[in-house]
């Protein structure tokens, strides 16, 4: 909230634009649009809209389409047996997004797409998908509570980010032509 105000108001537009495509948008992605949404005085959350190109993202394999997502950035953590400090994080970490793939006529998935939802302590995390009108939207949110948690607990907080990254490394979207 803090960081999206201070960019809204305090930033030049290249500025801006260079940080969200650095740090929100990710290396995969062109931004194309921006728009850091002002919010009232008691709002308790900061929203900001961004379009990019992702070319990277769908990869042809003769009549079938691999589709990728972006990736939610998660950070890099220490091995558990390399922590010795308690880990502290001051504010929740909160980050949704809904990514729709526009799919042509001749394609459907080939597979039903899973759905995940992983809960504990540490915070929540959600995929899901619906498929229609020749859409493809995935939904998915991230929730980190803030806190401070001992060495002892930094390994379930180190395998629940884990999980998280191994969900989205495992869930390409597969594509083939209708029959």
């Amino acid at each position: 909230f803090e960081l999206l105000s201070q960019l809204e108001k305090g930033v030049s537009k290249n500025n801006q634009k260079q940080y969200i495509q650095d740090y929100i948008a990710g290396n995969k992605h062109e931004l194309i649009t921006y728009e850091i949404v002002p919010s009232n005085r008691d709002d308790t959350y900061k929203q900001i809209n961004f379009t990019t190109h992702s070319p990277h993202l769908m990869t042809i394999y003769g009549n079938d389409m691999i589709l990728s997502a972006p990736d939610l950035s998660l950070p890099d953590l220490e091995k558990p047996d390399k922590r010795v400090l308690p880990l502290q994080i001051n504010y929740p970490i909160y980050e949704t997004d809904t990514v729709t793939y526009i799919i042509p006529d001749h394609l459907s998935p080939v597979h039903t797409l899973s759905h995940h939802d992983i809960e504990n302590k540490f915070g929540h995390y959600k995929v899901s998908y619906l498929h229609g009108n020749g859409e493809l939207k995935m939904f998915r949110s991230l929730l980190i509570h803030p806190g401070k948690y001992d060495p002892e607990d930094y390994a379930s907080f180190f395998h629940f980010i884990n999980a998280i990254k191994d969900i989205q490394n495992s869930s390409p979207l597969l594509l083939n032509q209708k029959k």
